[in-house]
């Protein structure tokens, strides 16, 4: 006997809705997400069968923004960009997930976070914070200068001065990079995270430390995916990176 296709039965009041969407909505971005993905949404709920097929559908999406030197002033040279996001791309692909990179400006990535233009960038901390809040990266660089050049021992004429130091100032590799890292978290948006620290600095220069990190969207990331992140943060060596 041959086997018959079932038929999906989708109640006309959804398809109704759908519709409308489509026709009122259809170049229309609500949050940050194109509302094409509602109309699969509704779509699917109204569906009877075929609970693969909306699996399939409402699986996220990630898109990868990698700053690039060509679209803006970018300190990680574009091979360790590269090699970076291709160890983020491996860790966040799996069967029911599409990940996407996408060329973005280092002084826009913040903004397309929060946009929804990407949903995961990186860089490194010292970089991110100076762009994030230009007075209070100034400030330690200062101090990052005066440090370098008493441990270097010889006082560099050309650095920044920042006077008499700070009582409590780090002195350490270990307590500047600390630092630098809680800076840079202090001032990120509400809706941004940011992954550990990484043991990789893979941005040019040597004034303050330049750890890399990962910023996410944290609207609609599971625990699963953050971690991912932080594995990939974290355990990228220079090596890695071809560096």
């Amino acid at each position: 006997m041959a086997a018959h296709s079932q038929k999906r039965w989708i109640a006309p009041e959804m398809l109704d809705i759908a519709r409308k969407l489509k026709g009122k909505n259809q170049m229309r971005v609500l949050g940050g997400r194109n509302v094409a993905s509602l109309i699969a949404a509704v779509t699917c709920l109204a569906t009877a069968s075929g609970l693969a097929g909306c699996a399939e559908q409402s699986a996220p999406q990630f898109v990868v923004g990698v700053p690039e030197q060509s679209l803006g002033n970018s300190p990680m040279p574009n091979r360790n960009a590269d090699a970076f996001a291709r160890y983020l791309v491996r860790g966040l692909k799996d069967d029911h997930r599409k990940v996407e990179r996408k060329l973005v400006s280092a002084d826009y990535r913040v903004r397309q976070l929060r946009t929804g233009e990407v949903t995961v960038t990186f860089g490194c901390t010292g970089e991110l914070l100076q762009r994030l809040d230009r007075n209070r990266g100034l400030e330690l660089r200062r101090e990052y200068a005066d440090r370098e050049a008493v441990k270097g021992g010889e006082q560099d004429e050309s650095a920044p001065k920042s006077g008499t130091p700070k009582s409590g100032t780090p002195k350490s590799d270990r307590e500047w990079e600390a630092l630098v890292y809680d800076e840079l978290r202090n001032v990120l948006p509400q809706d941004i995270g940011i992954t550990a620290p990484g043991e990789a600095m893979p941005c040019q220069g040597t004034v303050l430390p330049q750890n890399a990190v990962v910023l996410y969207a944290k609207e609609g990331l599971s625990r699963d995916i953050v971690g991912k992140l932080n594995s990939v943060a974290t355990g990228t060596t220079m090596e890695m990176l071809g560096g």
